[in-house]
């Protein structure tokens, strides 16, 4: 008779040749083979083996019959160390294992213990994990606790394995040992809880029980299993959830969460969806343990607050209006776009009850009729009704004309009312609210181009209103940022494409210049990198004279790391990589000059000065040490001195190359996907005249900034800038109307010197030409305007820039109001434009002492305020909080404050 063939498929075949591996690796080890290396392995070489297979017969070939075999053993776990095997393919394996010695199988439980130690989930965002762990848990459970039953059935049984085995160890201490580390472990232990609880503690009371049968039980035994139990009851009760309070909420603040959120995404995140605002509202609330009742009462206490907090001046007590930053379009967007749709998603998704809603209301309209009736008086528009109305579907009708009739029946009582009550809902023409809707409607326009077109017209006609209604609107819808890539588009071709008219160029040039000047001035949270790439990606926008100059001149908070020395040889390099940057910035504009004529004159009119002032002081007869002392060289303000662009917040990720490049300037880092740069901070006071200066320097020397280096600006000599400023005190342009090949940036290269040469003569009292003329001049390129302000705004406070600014503002105020002047709209325009720079730098804003500032914070008067690139001291964060203490809630001028104090390390 023949023998039986026994088929065996691929995998067993594989695993067959890996144990023989095994044994080989082994015998040469045993043998100390003369190469004195082992062949090491891996089932990593065994591409089609089946894992669990393998585990398996490496288990039996570990615990066979009579003994351990450690070799297999160490084998074993040093594929799950080294993440060949899972724990799971052991534990299975200990499972299906059959084993007819009870002493082996105790045996067997020690490597569970060590198994359990290892027991992880692949992914806590599906449940599939927990699901596949609790199939093995379970059963190894099972298998360790009966184990144990098993062995306690006969004392003398285990007895006697002692004997047999040579162990004074008794036999159920290694499955004892592994049923504590699944029960002491507190994953395998919740596990466990959540499958199935009740089977798991009675069968640990029947485990306990097996243990006190004896006459005389194991008390240490009896001991561990009443732990385990008393451990794993604990964990079967269920826990009470208790707040505990941490950081600004041991101060009791009321529960101002749903406030604080309401100011911040109305006016610095307001391009989050009203769906990704309700439920970060919900969250807050849950944490905070706020009725949903409450949540409704607090979102319409903020955006009233927000309506009437930038609507009111109040003058002595509270910063004016002009010299704080204008967030009425951005707490109108939000009143009126998104409060009535956040109601609406939070009741339609059951986070908060329609009879919730009616209570929250209710409440609002009880507690907050005298400030409805501001709000309504400031902005002529029955609110709580255009509220109500929006939530009708959803309060049904009974209790939206209960609504309206109440809140008309008390407005026809205030005369100041009554008028918006016969209008029947009616919205008032020229009122923020009309120019809300009408760039509600005009975002819809189904056409982009037509759209855009528009939009530029508002420059062209002054509509500064109307544009920063559609501004306010495209944020809010998230479409902010593909309109300002358009723009950037189109000024990047105006400025280079000579294929086109020159005259064409030069207007679609101005216009999207003053448009995108205005968006990023209005708008300080808005990234310039971002908003002019259309994203985090970069695009051709960066090549455009705008993005260098924005990078430069517009002016944002700047951090506060610590730079980095650099030694003498160090800074001349890098001055000569920034005048090579330079002079290829000149040439892609145009400007054939030479770099050194740039500098030259300057060094040749420094050195003069120097010899007059040594020659001067000889003539006092002072002694050699003062006459060195007062000849070294006084540095002045250069075309490109000082810091008008500490650092930009987000641009070093994608400059790394340039991150130790800085000097004498501060060094950015990259935060989320926050959205925001940090451009332009106050320059550097110029020492005195009493201030040693060891090295002087000439007042045209090269800054080293982080800049220079990554956004280079062209420049010219201050002999072209001469001529260019005395064409435009006689009405004439600079430029060459005519040109086809003319490149705007030349043009706006020019006006850090053409600023100069004007702070000079203003500063020597000289100046005596009529600033009209220079706005005649640059007329079709009134952006030119813009940026000479820009400038001056980046520059040191002096006598001479204050008188410079108030020649500026006549100006601008006599051109934007005459109707001779063809170019009065866009005047209009370029003034409401400027005019909070033109403020600051003209008329400063009122001081109080600290005492007075604290009793008006004290005394829920005051809120402090902080310029567009300040960074604010102890003082006002201090104020800051008094404010936010006492009105439980938290104003965008104080979320302000603390965005910068945060932005530059004071926090």
């Amino acid at each position: 008779m023949s023998g039986i063939r026994i088929q065996l498929d691929d995998s067993s075949k594989l695993v067959l040749q890996y144990i023989a591996q095994v044994r080989e690796g082994r015998v040469k080890k045993n043998k100390k083979w003369p190469s004195g290396k082992c062949v090491v392995t891996k089932p990593s070489d065994y591409p089609n083996m089946n894992l669990q297979q393998l585990s398996d017969t490496l288990v039996r070939a570990a615990y066979n019959v009579s003994m351990i075999d450690e070799y297999f053993l160490d084998h074993l776990k040093g594929l799950v160390i080294n993440g060949s095997f899972k724990w799971h393919h052991v534990l299975r394996s200990v499972i299906n294992t059959s084993l007819t010695d009870m002493y082996m199988k105790c045996q067997l439980c020690g490597l569970v213990r060590e198994m359990i130690h290892r027991v992880q989930i692949d992914s806590f965002s599906d449940r599939q994990g927990a699901d596949d762990i609790i199939k093995t848990l379970g059963p190894t459970f099972d298998f360790v606790s009966q184990t144990i039953l098993v062995v306690l059935q006969d004392e003398h049984e285990f007895e006697r394995m002692m004997l047999d085995n040579d162990d004074f160890i008794k036999p159920y201490w290694p499955p004892l040992q592994a049923l504590s580390s699944i029960i002491h472990d507190e994953f395998c232990r919740t596990l466990l809880i959540i499958h199935c609880p009740e089977e798991v503690k009675k069968r640990l009371h029947i485990v306990y029980d097996a243990f006190c049968e004896p006459e005389s039980p194991d008390e240490t035994a009896v001991g561990l299993m009443e732990m385990l139990i008393e451990l794993y009851d604990k964990s079967c009760q269920p826990k009470e959830f208790e707040y505990i309070p941490e950081g600004l909420t041991l101060f009791d603040f009321k529960n101002p969460s749903i406030k604080i959120l309401v100011s911040i995404f109305a006016c610095f995140k307001m391009q989050a969806s009203c769906e990704y605002i309700s439920e970060t509202i919900q969250t807050f609330a849950e944490i905070m343990r706020i009725s949903p009742a409450d949540v409704v009462y607090d979102l319409i206490h903020a955006a009233y607050l927000l309506k009437c907090e930038e609507s009111i001046d109040l003058d002595r007590l509270h910063l004016p209006k002009e010299h704080r930053v204008d967030f009425r379009w951005q707490t109108t967007t939000f009143f009126y776009h998104k409060l009535g749709p956040i109601l609406l998603y939070l009741v339609n998704k059951e986070k908060v009850s329609k009879n919730d809603l009616i209570v929250g209301l209710e409440r609002a309209y009880k507690d907050f009729t005298m400030m409805f009736d501001v709000a309504d008086k400031l902005w002529q528009n029955a609110s709580f009704v255009m509220l109500i109305r929006e939530l009708s579907h959803v309060l049904g009708q009974q209790q939206t004309e209960k609504f309206l009739f109440m809140r008309r029946e008390h407005m026809e009582k205030v005369p100041e009312l009554k008028p918006l009550v016969e209008l029947n809902d009616v919205v008032l023409k020229n009122t923020d609210v009309q120019h809300f809707y009408a760039a509600i409607a005009e975002c819809r326009q189904p056409d982009e181009d037509v759209f855009l077109q528009k939009l530029v017209e508002k420059v062209d006609k002054g509509e500064c209103e109307m544009f920063d209604a559609l501004t306010s609107v495209l944020t809010a819808d998230g479409n902010l940022m593909r309109v300002g890539k358009k723009f950037a588009k189109d000024n990047i071709n105006a400025q280079m494409n000579v294929k086109m008219a020159v005259d064409k160029r030069m207007k679609i040039f101005d216009d999207t210049f003053l448009l995108m000047s205005r968006i990023l001035i209005r708008n300080p949270s808005v990234s310039i990198r971002l908003f002019l790439n259309g994203g985090p990606q970069k695009s051709e926008a960066e090549k455009a004279i705008f993005f260098n100059w924005a990078m430069w001149y517009i002016k944002r908070v700047a951090k506060h790391p610590k730079p980095e020395p650099k030694n003498e040889e160090d800074l001349e390099i890098m001055r000569q990589e920034v005048a090579t940057l330079v002079r290829v910035a000149n040439a892609d504009v145009g400007i054939e000059e030479e770099f050194e004529q740039c500098l030259g004159e300057e060094d040749e009119k420094e050195k003069g000065k120097q010899k007059k002032l040594i020659q001067e002081e000889q003539k006092m007869d002072m002694a050699p040490s003062d006459s060195e002392f007062q000849a070294a060289e006084m540095p002045t303000a250069s075309i490109f001195s000082g810091d008008p662009l500490e650092g930009v917040n987000m641009e070093m990720d994608e400059f790394s190359s340039s991150q130790n490049i800085l000097n004498n300037e501060e060094r950015m880092s990259s935060e989320n996907a926050t959205v925001s740069e940090n451009p332009a901070e106050m320059k550097k006071e110029a020492p005195t005249e009493m201030e040693t200066i060891p090295k002087s320097r000439s007042k045209n020397e090269i800054e080293i900034t982080w800049q220079a280096f990554n956004c280079p600006l062209p420049r010219i000599s201050r002999k072209t800038g001469r001529k260019y400023l005395n064409m435009l005190k006689q009405s004439q342009p600079f430029w060459n109307v005519n040109d086809v090949e003319l490149n705007f940036g030349a043009l706006v290269a020019a006006v850090p010197v053409i600023g100069q040469l004007l702070l000079e003569e203003h500063e020597e009292k000289r100046y005596r030409a009529d600033f009209q003329n220079i706005l005649h001049a640059i007329g079709r390129m009134s952006c030119l305007l813009v940026c000479l302000v820009e400038w001056m705004d980046c520059e040191p406070d002096s006598p001479a820039r204050t008188s410079l600014a108030f020649s500026i503002q006549s100006a601008l105020e006599k051109s934007s109001t005459s109707i001779e002047d063809p170019n009065h709209s866009k005047w209009k325009f370029v003034l409401s434009t400027i005019q909070h720079m033109l403020i600051e730098l003209t008329d400063k804003s009122p001081v109080f002492p600290e005492v007075t500032c604290t009793a008006f914070s004290t005394a829920r008067r005051f809120c402090p305020f902080v310029y567009r690139n300040e960074k604010p001291d102890q003082v006002k964060l201090k104020h800051a909080w008094y404010y936010m203490r006492q009105q439980t809630w938290a104003s965008p001028h104080a979320l302000r404050l603390l965005e910068h104090a945060n932005i530059a390390g004071k926090i």
